[in-house]
C-alpha cells in the first residue's frame, strides 16, 4: 500500500507541475506518479523496518511527510534525468534521507511501538551429551 496519494503531490507542488514531471505538461500520467509514490514509500519503509513493525492504517505524518518529499525527488529525477535536480528538492530528500538513516540507528525516536530486539545466547560448552540425558531421563521415570 502506497502511504500518500496523487492529491499529496499535487497539494505540495499543484497540478501544472506535477503534469509536467509526469507526463508532457498537458495532462498528470497516474502511472509515472503511481511508480515515484511506489519507490518513495518502499525506501523509507527499508529504512523503518529495521526499527519498527508499522501497519499501513497507523504511518506516522513524519514518514508520509518524508515519502513524500521523496517521490517529489523522484518525479524532478524521472524529468530531468539529463538535467539537474533543482537544488532545493535535492536537499529536502537529502534531508530526508539523513532524517531516517537517525531514525533507523535509534538516534530520533517516534512515538510507535519498536520491533523486540533479538537475544541470542550462547551457553558454552555441552557437557552431557544427549545419550547421557536420555539416561537420566529413564532413570527418573
Amino acid at each position: 500500500m502506497q502511504w500518500i496519494t496523487i492529491d499529496d503531490l499535487i497539494s505540495e507542488l499543484g497540478t501544472s507541475k506535477l503534469a509536467e514531471l509526469s507526463g508532457d505538461g498537458s495532462e498528470i500520467v497516474q502511472s509515472v506518479v503511481d511508480d515515484a509514490i511506489s519507490s518513495a514509500t518502499e525506501e523509507v519503509k527499508a529504512y523503518i523496518s529495521m526499527r519498527y513493525a508499522l501497519e499501513d492504517s497507523q504511518i506516522p505524518i513524519l514518514f508520509r511527510e518524508l515519502t513524500k518529499k521523496i517521490a517529489i525527488y523522484n518525479l524532478y529525477l524521472r524529468k530531468n534525468r539529463e538535467m539537474i535536480v533543482p537544488i532545493e528538492v535535492a536537499n529536502e530528500k537529502n534531508e530526508a534521507v539523513r532524517l531516517l538513516e537517525q531514525i533507523k540507528t535509534g538516534d530520533i525516536k517516534i512515538e510507535q511501538r519498536e520491533k523486540p530486539s533479538k537475544i541470542i545466547f550462547y551457553s558454552g560448552k555441552r557437557y552431557f551429551d544427549e545419550t547421557y540425558l536420555d539416561e537420566f531421563r529413564n532413570y527418573r521415570e
